[in-house]
């Protein structure tokens, strides 16, 4: 309405210093934009040198000194992203070289600011005798949040356009230091549910921006991000679970979470593989090792496994957070003991194998139908199901002797082998179940003896009659 409007005006605006182009972080200080100065005030949100090329009217003086401040709102940069976002799709050969240019891309940047936020949301908290009334600071709050997220849009398609816009260290490390920082924001106490709202909706643009760092330019932002996650690693996990939580009431912000740390881990492993030959292997922090090695805050890793599972579980074979879940679980059983033990406890190698064993039924039930479209997209579906059931079996089994005698007691070798017509038909079903199978016997001679006997029928042969 008008009263916020005005109200953001006043109460959040930016003043470019006197003498520079570029945009301090955003504070509370107020300054008037005279009419005078208006290509000036262009010229410098753009980057640009400032001159000013008003004409003036006839008989007007200039004053001795005209004011070098302008006034920039979070609502202005918000539509300033926007508009470069639109003009980066449009034309973006030409876009990121203008951006190079003006140095818009780090100007920009320099302007989030993850401890102004904070200290607003402390003044929604705990209000002192001083402070400017709620609505200001909430209305301030959903201001500054509006513009991360365009901000995060824009930096989002400059990475899909040309890393090198966002990727050089002086703009990475404390980009990611504030994006992180905003994450771990604690809203717990702030009752205004639009504000809350607005902070899901910008935590979604920033998960999803962190991906794209790591899918675009892995080697480069890697380290800032692992760096910055071990600094604030309990507020980290809590908003892990946090938003992994909010599968139902916020779908969108619990899939950019898991997606983002699926990545994460997926890029650590792969990194680890790179490196693991090198004798100056990276000797720096690593979410795998936090997950494991950390000794504080168990309860809450327990909690980030219990929600993913149940992610996972609750939901329908046709959502797509199902999914999600499922290759955040992968990738989380890939890395950690712990999440492997908690895996077994809540019963998953037993759900896996009941699953695999509803699938078999399923498709030899639908093999004696007439053949239709319907019962071919149904068999698609129970192919993919039986995938994932699979790769998660792998993962859970990875190097843990327990889950390997949970999976020999719950009769791996002989649902694989009832389960062999449809693996012989689907080339990538086969290599996920010889993955399984070379996983299941690395190491376990018990895994290795059920499937030497298990050819000769469906039921493992008696431990009694089994030789060497």
């Amino acid at each position: 309405d008008q009263d916020s409007s005005s109200l953001s005006t006043l109460e959040t605006m930016v003043a470019p210093s006197s003498g520079s182009a570029e945009f301090p972080p955003l504070g509370p200080s107020a300054v008037s934009l005279p009419e005078a100065s208006h290509d000036q005030f262009v010229a410098q949100v753009m980057g640009q040198p400032e001159t000013v090329s008003a004409q003036l009217p006839r008989g007007t003086s200039l004053p001795a000194a005209l004011p070098r401040q302008c006034v920039v709102t979070p609502p202005l940069l918000s539509a300033v992203c926007g508009l470069l976002d639109g003009l980066l799709a449009i034309a973006p050969g030409d876009g990121a070289r203008a951006f190079q240019q003006a140095r818009l891309i780090e100007l920009l940047c320099r302007i989030a600011d993850a401890t102004l936020l904070e200290s607003c949301v402390q003044e929604l908290k705990a209000p002192l005798p001083l402070s400017p009334p709620t609505e200001h600071t909430q209305a301030q709050v959903s201001f500054l949040l509006e513009y991360l997220s365009s901000l995060s849009r824009l930096l989002q398609s400059c990475l899909l356009v040309d890393p090198d816009l966002v990727i050089q260290d002086e703009l990475l490390k404390p980009l990611i230091t504030n994006i992180i920082g905003v994450l771990t924001i604690c809203t717990k106490d702030v009752l205004d549910v639009e504000l809350i709202s607005a902070f899901y909706h910008t935590w979604t643009h920033l998960f999803n921006l962190l991906a794209t760092f790591l899918r675009k330019a892995a080697v480069a932002s890697l380290p800032s991000i692992t760096v910055g996650l071990a600094k604030h690693w309990t507020a980290v996990i809590d908003m892990w679970c946090t938003c992994v939580g909010l599968s139902t009431t916020c779908p969108t912000l619990s899939t950019a979470g898991l997606q983002f740390l699926s990545v994460l881990l997926t890029e650590e492993a792969k990194r680890h593989l790179r490196d693991k030959d090198k004798a100056n292997e990276c000797q720096g922090p690593s979410v795998a090792s936090l997950l494991d090695k950390t000794q504080e805050n168990q309860k809450s890793l327990e909690r980030l496994n219990e929600v993913i599972l149940q992610c996972y579980e609750g939901k329908s074979s046709k959502d797509v957070l199902k999914r999600v879940a499922a290759n955040a679980l992968m990738s989380l059983l890939a890395v950690s003991r712990r999440a492997q033990k908690h895996a077994l406890k809540a019963g998953l190698i037993d759900t896996c194998m009941e699953q695999m064993k509803h699938i078999n039924a399923q498709l030899n039930l639908d093999s004696l139908r007439p053949g239709k479209a319907a019962l071919k997209k149904q068999e698609d579906g129970f192919i993919k199901e039986l995938s994932i059931s699979m790769q998660l079996l792998r993962n859970c089994l990875y190097q843990n002797e327990e889950c390997k005698e949970a999976a020999l007691e719950a009769h791996l070798v002989p649902v694989l082998h009832s389960l062999w017509p449809w693996l012989l038909m689907d080339d990538s079903l086969m290599q996920i179940a010889l993955q399984l199978l070379c996983v299941y016997t690395a190491n376990f001679p018990n895994g290795c003896s059920s499937l030497c006997w298990s050819s000769y029928g469906l039921h493992p042969v008696q431990p009694a009659y089994r030789g060497a």
